[in-house]
């Protein structure tokens, strides 16, 4: 008797989510190799013991992750899976777990970590290591103070190359999703904290003579000291940030005037107006951008401003364009998935102040 690859699904809530996460177990297990063609949507019905809507969703999902491609008359097929893929997929579950004011969680992750790969980049790092890491330090020392965007992408930067210096395989996919949550913060920080430029040259100086001399336990210590400092830049950041009780006193609100805030790579938001019992966020998403499934005590009523969107509200999936509305429940869980990049305008009742750490 054939061995069956996968198990007819019982459990139908929702159903394109259980089909995805079988999709992608197979995936990570091999039983589908990376440039391997997927079986056909008639197929994984059979396999599944389910309807061609829900297998259509599973794998429009799949193909949004970056795990999948779609090839226009061949089929869909497996996506090779680079560091790249796996941290942007850590990125999509931390936004899912993470809530409130994690940049300490993030700092404090750092400060677990990144001591380690300092020490060990000083005993494996290779002269083409050096130059990349002097290359970052001196686009640091160069950079525009004024140039923010650029700031942030140099030390980064060099905290990556750092970890793959290591020449420990895990280290570089460790570090890229803390790294990728972490610009909105590094942003904060260069733009509001005096000093902060000069610190993070000084830092980034001391950590590569460090690596360059092949100490390794100087070089732990001097990330030990960068990260300190970074620390207490967060708490000066917070200090500044959070009001004593949560109200806009603007009544009149400029689009132009207010500045993108980035939530994902594909995802930003504006915060248009709030009192603590009510708040307006309007969120811009790029084709294929994620709201992943997440649910809160706010009551929610979204209007789509422009574009297509997949939306999920428990379980129950909607395909809205623009002049559409949905409305979320306390305590439902919901998430949307783009199709044509498009803008929503959210109202929370009472107001995200989440949003506002």
């Amino acid at each position: 008797m054939k061995k069956q690859l996968f198990t007819p699904i019982r459990n139908r809530e929702p159903l394109s989510s259980i089909i995805a996460t079988e999709i992608e177990g197979a995936i990570f297990s091999k039983k589908f190799p990376p440039g391997s063609k997927l079986p056909s949507e008639a197929e994984f019905c059979k396999l599944f013991g389910v309807g061609r809507t829900s297998v259509r969703e599973a794998l429009k999902s799949l193909v949004a992750q970056g795990f999948l491609e779609t090839m226009q008359g061949k089929g869909v097929f497996v996506k090779s899976i680079s560091s790249d893929s796996l941290s942007d997929n850590m990125v999509k579950q931390f936004e899912y777990i993470l809530t409130g004011n994690y940049a300490y969680d993030l700092v404090i992750a750092r400060q677990i970590i990144e001591p380690g790969i300092a020490y060990y980049a000083a005993l494996n790092r290779t002269d083409d290591d050096i130059a990349l890491l002097q290359n970052d330090v001196n686009d640091l020392v160069d950079c525009d103070p004024k140039e923010i965007e650029k700031l942030a992408h140099y030390d980064i930067c060099f905290h990556l190359h750092l970890a793959e210096a290591t020449k420990n395989q895990i280290m570089p996919s460790l570090l890229k999703p803390i790294n990728k949550l972490f610009p909105t913060v590094k942003r904060d920080v260069l733009s509001k904290i005096e000093g902060a430029h000069n610190a993070a040259k000084y830092g980034h100086k001391k950590i590569l003579n460090a690596v360059i001399e092949q100490n390794a336990e100087k070089a732990r210590q001097e990330m030990i000291n960068h990260l300190s400092i970074a620390s207490d830049q967060i708490d000066e950041i917070f200090k500044k940030k959070l009001p004593d009780k949560i109200m806009n006193k603007n009544i009149y609100q400029i689009d132009s005037e207010i500045v993108w805030e980035k939530v994902t790579d594909k995802v930003e938001r504006k915060i248009m107006g709030y009192d603590k019992n009510v708040m307006m966020v309007k969120v811009k998403f790029e084709k294929g951008g994620i709201g992943a499934l997440h649910k809160h005590t706010h009551v929610q009523a979204t209007f789509v401003e422009s574009g297509v969107f997949e939306v999920n509200i428990g379980g129950e999936i909607k395909t809205l364009k623009a002049g559409d509305t949905f409305f979320v429940p306390s305590d439902v869980e919901h998430g949307v998935v783009n199709i044509e990049e498009g803008i929503l305008i959210d109202v929370f009742n009472p107001a995200r102040e989440d949003f506002l750490k």
